[in-house]
């Protein structure tokens, strides 16, 4: 009975590094990810604006 519990401690110890690291990769890609998309909807906003100008100044023009 000891031997199997001592194996399963030490088993539980060998993997204990990798505990919550799903956490962090999650923060870490998810952080990125928002700042990628948030680019994406600005970038779209510019050149909706950019193309409101443009029309609007060649509307003027005529």
């Amino acid at each position: 009975m000891t031997a199997t519990l001592r194996r399963l401690q030490g088993s539980r110890a060998r993997e204990e590094p990798e505990r919550g690291a799903a956490v962090v990769d999650f923060a870490l890609i998810g952080g990125l990810l928002t700042v990628i998309f948030v680019a994406i909807i600005q970038l779209t906003l510019v050149l909706h604006v950019r193309n409101t100008l443009i029309d609007a100044a060649s509307s003027g023009a005529r």
